[in-house]
């Protein structure tokens, strides 16, 4: 049985992990799994717990780390079912030094399916031109990946320079259609929740930063731990990332 490469990208909000891993996906035939996009899934579902997700999401917060852990576990298990599966790539799990701990155990328990080698930390990028990325996001509703809001005259050419995403962020504003190859459905870009509050934002970001230090601490004890230049174009991190791919 072929065992399936895994690897997480953590970092702030807006710093670039589901750019990096939409490039995984498009390139590389990974399957992206976004916590985020799991989570606002879940808060759509009307059930107590659906609700509570909707409330914690809303306010910029953390989901525990038991609902969570529960959630990812359901979902790897489904697509761990597919033993031509190349690899998964997590956009912004673990979220919490405990769910490095959950990862790592359910690595361990299923070592004959999955190959856990790497947590890549993109950094580097300054919380202004973090807030500026977030206030001109949008975000496919099928598979999740990220765009530039061009009605603003905010497209950071030298970010997307050889990148072969440029051509289908151009010229894109809300409503528009996704073009991306893996994105089946052809979703409708919308501006998230999340992203419209300066608040939200800067709750979100400080929650990220306080739980960030102990989630590195623990990786890098474990040497899963690698680190990316954040400020770099998407295609040079890219490249740099492919590093760790095997």
């Amino acid at each position: 049985m072929n065992r399936t490469n895994l690897m997480c990208l953590i970092g702030e909000p807006g710093v670039g992990k589901g750019t990096l891993a939409a490039h995984f996906q498009l390139l590389n035939g990974y399957v992206r799994i976004s916590t985020g996009d799991i989570l606002r899934e879940k808060s759509n579902e009307n059930t107590e717990e659906g609700t509570q997700i909707k409330e914690l999401l809303s306010e910029g917060k953390f989901i525990s780390d038991d609902i969570v852990c529960r959630i990812i576990a359901e979902y790897l298990e489904k697509i761990l079912k597919n033993n031509s599966l190349t690899g998964v790539v997590f956009d912004g799990f673990p979220r919490s030094s405990l769910q490095v701990d959950y990862l790592v155990e359910f690595a361990k328990k299923h070592k004959d399916r999955i190959n856990f080698k790497h947590v890549l930390l993109l950094q580097n990028v300054v919380h202004s031109e973090l807030r500026e990325r977030l206030l001109h996001r949008l975000t496919c509703k099928a598979c999740g990946t990220a765009y530039v809001d061009t009605k603003f005259d905010y497209f950071p050419e030298e970010k997307f320079k050889d990148s072969p995403f440029s051509p289908y962020m151009r010229n894109k504003t809300s409503g528009d259609k996704c073009d991306l190859p893996f994105c089946f459905n052809h979703g409708h870009l919308v501006s998230r929740a999340d992203d419209l509050s300066l608040v939200t934002i800067e709750n979100r970001l400080r929650s990220t930063d306080a739980v960030l230090p102990s989630i590195c601490m623990n990786c890098a004890k474990r040497n899963l731990l690698r680190v990316l230049d954040g400020s770099k174009s998407v295609f040079e991190i890219y490249i740099e990332a492919c590093r760790y791919l095997s």
